[in-house]
């Protein structure tokens, strides 16, 4: 019957478990990482879809021919040469005209009936395998198959769309940072007041020979202990939320159905819980250390 105690005393030298700031401490690092996971898994899922976006942005080549039926100097209609071009150049997967059937129905809305009267240009659209020709390569071979057809530009509203992305991207990384700064405020702070809190016991055992290594490591594990077990439970609590963000965003996402592994992609939704716990054990460890070396070299 009186293992347990020693047991016990052996683990917890300095009576420091069960004390309110180390349990006030865990509840505050749980709601930090549950903050962070919610930023890193945000950001994360921001980029992956600016990646998406501007891949397929930059897949899609749209190519205005002028007057289409003229002679072109490369023999046959200018619209068949550029066809011809495209097809034969590196970085392009296919290429084939916009019928024009569908070119009125775009035009229509805007220009009404009278665009079956209208003489339009033949637009080539033009799949690109990345990374795509050249600006210049492109120029070339269209100046010379048909003079005057031009690529279009892309929108320039996806640069913006892009830029935004981009700032929210940084903007959680910079969220991120103020938790990690936040963790680290509360682990010193819970630091503290257990030393105050144990500061006759502290030097007394140091009067008796105990090291500062020996006295330090004993706040170390505890703070450790304390950090892992709040991150474990803020990444459990984290989970549910991930997830139900996770099937509401899945069709903003342009996915289509529901579901908690589409949206963010699987690692942006996993690997911050899988991270954080161990990340937030090594850094409580590590202010933990030096918040109780430099206490300690200010004793007598």
């Amino acid at each position: 019957m009186t293992d347990a105690p020693h047991s016990r005393a052996a683990r917890d030298p300095l009576g420091l478990a069960g004390s309110r700031s180390d349990r006030l401490a865990m509840l505050l690092v749980g709601i930090m990482v549950v903050l962070a996971a919610l930023t890193l898994a945000g950001g994360a899922a921001v980029q992956g879809q600016a990646r998406h976006w501007q891949r397929g942005a930059a897949s899609v080549l749209l190519v205005q021919v002028p007057d289409p039926a003229g002679a072109s100097a490369l023999g046959g209609t200018r619209l068949d040469a550029v066809l011809q071009g495209l097809r034969a150049m590196p970085g392009v997967a296919r290429a084939a005209a916009l019928p024009e059937a569908r070119m009125a129905a775009l035009l229509r809305p805007w220009l009404g009936e009278a665009v079956a009267t209208l003489t339009l240009p033949a637009m080539v659209e033009a799949t690109l395998a990345p990374p795509g020709p050249s600006a210049a390569v492109l120029g070339a071979m269209l100046a010379r198959a048909a003079p005057g057809a031009t690529p279009e530009p892309q929108d320039p509203q996806l640069a913006g769309l892009l830029a935004f992305a981009q700032a929210l991207v940084w903007l959680a990384a910079a969220v991120a940072l103020l938790v990690g700064a936040a963790t680290v405020a509360t682990v010193v702070l819970a630091t503290r007041a257990l030393l105050a809190a144990h500061q006759e016991a502290l030097a007394l055992l140091h009067q008796m020979g105990a090291t500062p290594a020996y006295l330090a490591r004993q706040f170390t594990l505890r703070a450790g202990r304390m950090a892992l077990r709040g991150a474990l439970g803020g990444a459990v609590l984290a989970l549910p939320i991930l997830a139900g963000l996770a099937w509401l965003g899945a069709p903003l996402a342009g996915m289509g159905a529901r579901s908690p592994l589409t949206f963010p992609p699987p690692p942006a939704l996993w690997l911050p819980l899988l991270l954080l716990p161990p990340c937030t054990w090594l850094l409580a460890r590590l202010v933990a250390a030096i918040t109780v070396r430099r206490w300690l070299a200010r004793m007598p």
